[in-house]
């Protein structure tokens, strides 16, 4: 095409030939960026709920040896508890996995009470207030509710702090808000006897905010972080009696 000409189709709106290239290799290169999130979001979601199914398999096979004849100990709260893989972290302990995908604490007096009458731990975990904070709770009611909690179990409890948040998620989960919160819950955890165990610290970055190598949303931890959780989670259990932690 002589040059003219090709002025002639770029005043009329058309577009050279290289330049449709390039906007057609521009346009195929976003489609493939956003299939491949879209593709690692739905893998991330699927290897949450593998998780669960984990989680039920394995306490299945818990009850079928016998694990729980002299005692269990609960794990309860929201995903965070829920997406915890217990028989990599905690192997023959005899934990119930009771954490409930997008449950508040202000919602979850009554599934408490009935789970400790179904599964009468010796020992409860409690890990739930990261959702009412998301979703603008106040934190005096959400501590009453966990405080209700409590009074149940009495000092055969460890309550969790919050972990941290990052992304999309910092913005209704500021760093200064889950400090006061987790300050709040020590307190109120020293007030009824119980244990308070800090993950915020073994999670959050410099920043306060979750270290990017240790979760999967800014919200829920990844294997590593869940395996630093873990760590954590093992050395409070040993500062309980081996009845109480129902070994």
């Amino acid at each position: 095409m002589r040059t003219m000409d090709r002025l002639v189709i770029a005043k009329a709106g058309g577009f050279p030939r290289n330049d449709s290239k390039g906007f057609l290799i521009a346009a195929l290169l976003l489609l493939c960026t956003t299939s491949c999130l879209a593709g690692w979001k739905m893998v991330a979601f699927h290897s949450r709920l593998t998780s669960i199914e984990d989680n039920e398999r394995w306490e299945s096979r818990l009850a079928a040896s016998g694990a729980y004849r002299n005692g269990s100990i609960l794990f309860f709260g929201d995903s965070e508890i829920a997406f915890w893989p217990m028989a990599e972290s905690f192997g023959q302990l005899p934990i119930h996995n009771r954490g409930l995908k997008g449950e508040l604490a202000q919602d979850a007096g009554e599934r408490f009470t009935a789970t400790l009458r179904e599964v009468q731990p010796r020992l409860a975990v409690i890990l739930t207030g990261t959702n009412d904070l998301g979703a603008g709770k106040s934190l005096e009611s959400t501590l009453a509710h966990i405080e209700v909690m409590l009074a149940q179990v009495g000092n055969r409890a460890i309550v969790c702090s919050l972990l941290p948040a990052s992304g999309d998620f910092a913005a209704n989960h500021p760093a200064d808000d889950i400090a006061r919160w987790n300050v709040k819950l020590a307190a109120l955890a020293a007030a009824r006897g119980a244990r308070f165990l800090d993950l915020y610290s073994v999670l959050a970055g410099m920043d306060g905010r979750f270290r990017p190598d240790l979760t999967v949303d800014g919200l829920h931890p990844n294997s590593d972080g869940y395996a630093l959780m873990t760590t954590a989670m093992l050395a409070e259990l040993s500062r309980f009696p081996r009845s109480a932690a129902g070994h």
